[in-house]
């Protein structure tokens, strides 16, 4: 896993938290639930965008494709969150200690996969 320092300096023109929810909602406000470390934000926006959430979307070495729902959109320091390329939301969330967040992920995961059994 390498760092995403070298895309942030190489794209500083994608969206970032100041551009506000208005592409991918549910990560815009997905991200900013894991920043708080907040289980019942975490729980409101999955129950809000139940169909959208893409838990397996990673961290890539460039952000802001609109097109490629396989990796993280928006800018993820901008969030104050640190990452690594090939990062679930799941694994941000345990890298910046984010516990309460990664435990509501997690069981939400359980929950998707439990439903498609």
């Amino acid at each position: 896993r390498t760092s995403l320092a070298r895309a942030d300096s190489c794209n500083m023109f994608g969206p970032t938290k100041r551009d506000g929810p208005a592409d991918r909602p549910w990560e815009y406000h997905m991200l900013d639930a894991v920043a708080k470390d907040s289980w019942r934000l975490v729980q409101l926006v999955a129950g809000e965008h139940q169909q959208e959430i893409k838990w397996e979307e990673r961290v890539s070495d460039t952000y802001g494709r609109a097109d490629d729902e396989t990796q993280v959109y928006y800018l993820l320091r901008s969030f104050g969150l640190k990452w690594q390329v090939g990062d679930t939301l799941l694994d941000t969330a345990k890298l910046n200690g984010k516990t309460q967040a990664a435990h509501a992920i997690e069981r939400l995961q359980q929950q998707q996969e439990q439903q498609q059994q």
